[in-house]
Parts: structure tokens; C-alpha cells; sequence
């Protein structure tokens, strides 16, 4: 059994009895992965067509620690090859002493952002595995969605994916 969580990696997210959606991971950057997670939601039993998972709508992207996969809540079906990081994976800011800067997910500077780029980008950040569960079950209007999950989800992350 692979313990080492790879880019490609296609998982399974359990969020409310017997259901679930399919996870794959974009990135591994030091100790965090960033993920997405489609809405088609599965039964228990259904039978996964991995030719057409990743042609299911984007509804969370986001960066998380791999300790659902430690605790094997995540479960690993299969490796295929990634979606286009440059679609789902925003661009951040980083401030230094010389301004203000856009970054990619590794922390590569790409230029200086404007007044009004830099309240619109935000730092990088990574939501527990929970929250994302949570944020899952805020989409479907199982809990509240607020501020918080609001920032995982896809419309919110796909405006700055530049």
C-alpha cells in the first residue's frame, strides 16, 4: 500500500451517510496538497466511470493537510492525470519589504500587485480536512455557509485564477 500522496491522485470524500464525492489532488507543495472536489454525488455502492469523473463541476478547491488520508477518511481509487493547475489553483499574495506581490500556489513571485489587486488576492491559506467536509455540507445547504467555507469554494477561488 502507498502511503505518499501524489499529484493525480483521484479520492473519495465521505460527507453524509452512504454518499460521497470524488476529490483529486493538483498539488503537493511541502507538507499541504491542494485538492478539488467535484459535486456529482455518489451512493455507497455505485460503480466509479473514471474515464468521466473529471468532467464533473469544480465546486471546492483549496489547500489542506493529507491527514484524512493518514486516518484513511480519504481513500485513494486511482491516479489520473491532473486538471490544469492554471483553471483551478489561485494565485496569492505575498507582502515584502518592496510591496506587494501576485505568487503562485509555490511561492514563485509573478509581479507586483496594484492598490486594488491587493485587497482582492489573499495570502495563502490551508483549511483543515474537517472544514473542508463541512464546507462540502455548507454547499449542499446541510449547515450554513458563512465567510469561512465561502473562500474554498470554486466561484470564489476561480476569480483568482489568473
Amino acid at each position: 500500500m502507498r502511503k505518499k500522496i501524489k499529484v493525480g491522485d483521484v479520492f473519495k470524500i465521505s460527507f453524509v451517510e452512504d454518499q460521497f464525492l470524488i476529490g483529486q489532488v493538483l498539488e503537493v507543495i511541502r507538507s499541504n496538497i491542494h485538492i478539488v472536489v467535484f459535486d456529482k454525488i455518489y451512493q455507497k455502492n455505485d460503480i466509479i466511470d473514471y474515464e468521466t469523473v473529471l468532467l464533473n463541476e469544480v465546486i471546492i478547491s483549496t489547500t489542506t493537510l493529507p491527514t484524512f488520508f493518514k486516518l484513511k477518511r480519504w481513500e485513494v481509487l486511482t491516479n489520473l492525470k491532473p486538471l490544469d493547475q492554471n483553471k483551478y489553483i489561485p494565485k496569492y499574495k505575498i507582502e515584502t519589504n518592496d510591496g506587494v506581490f501576485m505568487s503562485d500556489i509555490k511561492g514563485k513571485i509573478i509581479r507586483k500587485l496594484s492598490e486594488e489587486e491587493e485587497d482582492f488576492f489573499f495570502f495563502q491559506n490551508s483549511f483543515s480536512p474537517a472544514s473542508i467536509v463541512s464546507g462540502i455540507k455548507a454547499f449542499y445547504s446541510l449547515i450554513g455557509m458563512d465567510e469561512y467555507y465561502n473562500k474554498m469554494t470554486f466561484d470564489f477561488v476561480s476569480k483568482r485564477c489568473v
